[in-house]
């Protein structure tokens, strides 16, 4: 349209309404609505001309007290530059409705916040530039939102791997973890087909779907490819997804690496294996026992050499019960050193055989913590022999002391005997050779 007066072109004509024919149509609204005094063109100085009952009741603020105000009092000191930069003039159309790109901040009068959508219509309201505002209370479904942000990003951030697959066994979806698992970005990983990504690729129709069939569920071990073309364990546990009416929709898979988890495993039997090796073979006679109490739980077969006891004769059975210690302070003894030290090396005891003889034993221990309750290992020399060797040298090293001081005292005697004689025999020999000395100055 042009203004034949001014010789230019004029916006587009704006409906003219009035407070009365608002109340009218939107005065029974069951949304919130306002009238906007844009006259001035600044956002910063937009007051409200009315509102509907909706409105008094969502925000709290009474008719008059909404006209007192300008817009920008309704939403929160941080969402300022944004509403200011949507209301702008330039940003907005000459003529008809239009949206806010995005859920505004209302303050309510008690200070609590709620989530809007805002609809305005530009109109002229008695004659000024005006807006016809409609307002949706999107709270909840804000709510819903910043759950389900929330669980986008715990899933895509998640440690271990998530994927979605279509019911053609198609990758529709995948977090971070399913990439680093099998090293593909996120573009190359979606649309692959689950097939092409197992190490057999029948394993899915073989294994996975009649199990998902029937149960509803898989869960297990698979062998997969990685994207440099090596193969390597997985534990996946895969069920379906279903929408409200039951039908099926995708199938969902918890995807973990358990290559070092298999390692660990295959390290931890070998370990084993060499433990239980070691302990049922080595000739000293071991033991594990309850710290507690002594109570047997696995013994090798030098502890039967040693004891007299055959294996199930002692298995499920305490120490004391069996009689093994000769003085009973002894286990007690060991079992401070334990608590002192954390161990106990060459501790000389006497145990009781099954057949009442007894034996001397080197008796070493350690606790293991292998379970919930801490256990004991112990190790049992046999120096039965050796201490009967000890004492018979010992009993032989005392024979030759008391030999070696008989010996002492009669060479002392001897010698002294032997130096009286001496004596008198070099007397007579200096006397005579001074008779000797005097005859021959006479000549």
């Amino acid at each position: 349209m042009v203004d034949r007066k001014k010789g230019r072109k004029r916006g587009p004509s704006l409906p003219d309404t009035g407070e009365e024919q608002f109340h009218a149509l939107l005065g029974n609204n069951p949304l919130p609505a306002f009238v906007i005094d844009v006259h001035s063109g600044d956002p910063e100085q937009y007051r409200f001309l009315g509102a509907n009952r909706a409105a008094v009741t969502l925000y709290g603020y009474s008719g008059e007290e909404l006209k007192s105000m300008r817009l920008l009092e309704l939403h929160p000191p941080e969402e300022l530059p944004d509403v200011i930069g949507q209301m702008a003039p330039d940003r907005r159309p000459e003529a008809g409705g239009f949206e806010t790109q995005h859920p505004f901040i209302h303050v309510k009068k008690d200070g609590s916040r709620i989530h809007v959508d805002v609809y305005a219509h530009r109109v002229r309201f008695d004659g000024r530039k005006a807006l016809i505002s409609v307002v949706r209370n999107v709270s909840e479904r804000e709510k819903t939102d910043q759950r389900l942000r929330l669980f986008s990003a715990v899933v895509a951030s998640a440690p271990i791997g998530v994927q979605l697959v279509d019911l053609d066994g198609r990758v529709i979806y995948s977090n971070q973890a399913v990439e680093r698992i099998y090293g593909f970005s996120h573009e190359e990983y979606l649309g692959k087909h689950v097939n092409d990504m197992n190490a057999d690729p029948a394993f899915a129709e073989r294994k996975i779907l009649p199990s998902i069939k029937k149960k509803g569920r898989w869960a297990g071990e698979l062998e997969v490819k990685h994207k440099e073309g090596h193969t390597f364990p997985v534990a996946l546990t895969t069920s379906i997804v279903h929408d409200d009416e039951g039908k099926p929709l995708a199938m969902v898979g918890l995807i973990q690496d358990i290559a070092e988890q298999k390692k660990a495993e295959m390290a931890l039997r070998k370990s084993e294996e060499l433990f239980r090796t070691a302990f049922q073979t080595s000739p000293e006679s071991l033991v594990i026992s309850r710290l507690k109490d002594g109570l047997f739980i696995n013994v090798n077969q030098g502890f039967c050499d040693l004891s007299g006891y055959e294996r199930d004769e002692v298995i499920g059975k305490t120490s004391t019960e069996l009689g093994v210690w000769v003085n009973p302070e002894s286990r007690e003894k060991m079992v401070e050193g334990l608590e002192k030290d954390g161990l106990v090396r060459n501790l000389d005891l006497r145990i009781k055989r099954k057949d009442k003889k007894m034996r001397d034993v080197s008796f070493s221990a350690a606790v293991l913590m292998t379970g919930d309750e801490p256990q004991l290992l112990t190790v049992s020399r046999d120096i039965t022999e050796l201490k009967m060797a000890q004492d018979s040298l010992e009993q032989a090293y005392n024979e030759l002391e008391v030999k070696n001081r008989d010996l002492e005292a009669f060479l002392y005697t001897a010698a002294h005997d032997l130096r009286t004689p001496l004596v008198s025999v070099k007397g007579y020999v200096e006397l005579m050779q001074r008779s000797m000395k005097e005859r021959m100055s006479e000549e």
